[in-house]
């Protein structure tokens, strides 16, 4: 596991940042053939790249679908937030707060 960090193009201080962006990049790489061939689940050009080694996988999500990887940061950001609220109420509309009662 070391040394397959010691490959990757973000490292976090964070322990669970570090798992939720490796469940990010198992996600997002297949296992065409057993030991030999990995492919990106993305798609890019129209097409799902096929590469030697998951390190690659992980080197072209980085270079060709950095938005991806931002986004997924991002989140992992806000989802490992201590300081995040958690109490969460989703907006149920107009309805629920009395608005519209005047059009009926």
């Amino acid at each position: 596991a070391q040394a397959q960090r010691a490959k990757l193009p973000y490292k976090s201080e964070d322990p669970e940042a570090e798992r939720l962006l490796a469940s990010f990049y198992t996600l997002n790489c297949i296992e065409k053939e057993k030991g030999s061939k990995y492919q990106c689940k993305l798609p890019f050009k129209g097409a799902n790249k096929v590469f030697k080694a998951p390190e690659f996988v992980i080197k072209h999500l980085w270079n060709k679908h950095t938005h991806v990887v931002q986004e997924e940061l991002f989140l992992m950001s806000y989802l490992t937030d201590s300081a995040r609220p958690f109490d969460y109420q989703p907006n149920r509309g107009t309805a629920d707060r009395g608005f519209g009662d005047e059009m009926r």
